[in-house]
C-alpha cells in the first residue's frame, strides 16, 4: 500500500492543539479509505474544555471545506470526523484511539495538554508522528509562523508547506515555505500581515524501544520505554551537534511496594522521560 503522508490545513483558531497530528501509514493498522483522507478530532465538545475546543473544531471544519472546494489533498477529499472528549482525559484518549482504529490519518487534540496528552500518546502508539514538537510551544499557529516556533528539536519551518495571511487592506496572501524566509525565531513576512492558516505535513513514525531497569524504594524491576521522538540537530546558539528525544513506559506501582488506595486508585503508572545531550 502506498504511504500517504497526511497534509493538514489548520486555521488560526486551531492554535497549537496538535501534539499528535501527523502522517500515518495505512499499513500500521486501522481502516484505509482509498477515496478520502480522514482527519480525527478528539476535541471536547462538552465540559470545561469545550469553550477552548469548540472554536478550533469550527475552524478545522472551515479549513477542510476550503480544501475540498479546491480538490482536496493529493486529489482526495478530506473528511473531518469529530468525537466528544467530554473534558475528560481518559475519554479523550479513548476517542482518539477509536478515530485511529477507524482510519484517521491525523489527530487534532485539545489545546490543554492535560486533556490533549492522552490523544497525543494514542497517536504516538499508532506511529503517527511529525508534529508533536508543536505541543511544546505556548502560543497559536499564527505566532508559530511569525516566530518560526520550535521545541524538542523541531521547528515550524520543518513542516510548513504553505501559509495564508491577510493584510490591513483585507487582501489574502499565500506564502510558500521559501516565501516565509524563515530564520531562528523569525520570518521575513511583513509584520502587517496576520496569519490565518497553515498547511503542515507530518510523517509516519517508527517507534523504537529502550530496555533497562528501574529502582524505586529499594526494589528493582525491568522496564521498557518506547522511544516516541528522536531528533539530531545543531544547537541554534553554539552550533554544536546535539540529539534529544522523548520516551514513555508503563509500570505497576504495587511491584515496588506502593499499594496505597488500591484498587480505588489505579495500579498502573505511565512514566514519561525527556532527554537531550551533545554528540561526542
Amino acid at each position: 500500500m502506498k504511504r500517504l503522508g497526511a497534509v493538514v490545513c489548520l486555521v488560526l483558531a486551531v492554535a497549537l492543539v496538535l501534539p499528535g497530528c501527523a502522517a500515518k501509514d495505512s499499513g500500521t493498522g486501522g481502516k484505509d479509505s482509498s477515496d478520502k483522507i480522514v482527519i480525527g478530532a478528539a476535541l471536547c465538545q462538552t465540559g470545561i474544555q469545550a469553550p477552548l475546543d469548540e472554536p478550533a473544531l469550527r475552524g478545522a471544519q472551515l479549513a477542510v471545506d476550503e480544501l475540498n472546494a479546491k480538490g482536496g489533498i493529493l486529489g482526495k477529499q478530506v473528511e473531518l470526523v469529530a468525537l466528544d472528549g467530554k473534558s475528560d482525559p481518559v475519554t479523550v484518549g479513548n476517542v482518539a484511539k477509536q478515530l485511529i482504529d477507524d482510519g484517521a490519518k491525523a489527530i487534532i487534540a485539545p489545546s490543554d495538554f492535560d486533556f490533549g496528552g492522552p490523544a497525543s500518546r494514542e497517536a504516538q502508539k499508532a506511529g503517527i508522528a511529525g508534529l508533536a514538537f508543536l505541543s511544546g510551544i505556548p502560543g497559536t499557529i499564527g505566532g508559530a509562523l511569525r516566530m518560526n516556533g520550535g521545541a524538542y528539536g523541531g521547528e515550524t519551518k520543518d513542516v510548513l508547506i504553505e501559509a495564508r495571511g491577510v493584510d490591513r487592506r483585507g487582501a489574502i496572501h499565500v506564502y510558500s515555505n521559501a516565501d516565509m524566509r524563515f530564520s531562528y525565531r523569525h520570518c521575513g513576512v511583513a509584520e502587517a500581515v496576520i496569519f490565518t492558516q497553515a498547511l503542515l505535513q507530518g510523517r509516519a513514525g517508527d517507534p523504537a524501544e529502550i530496555a533497562g531497569s528501574l529502582t524505586l524504594l529499594g526494589v528493582t524491576k525491568p522496564l521498557t520505554l518506547k522511544l516516541e521522538r528522536w531528533v539530531c540537530k545543531d544547537n541554534p546558539f553554539n552550533k554544536k551537534p546535539m540529539c534529544g528525544g522523548n520516551a514513555s513506559g508503563t509500570l505497576k506501582r504495587s511491584d515496588f511496594g506502593m499499594k496505597y488506595a488500591l484498587p480505588a486508585v489505579s495500579d498502573e503508572v505511565r512514566l514519561y522521560v525527556g532527554f537531550e545531550g551533545y554528540k561526542d
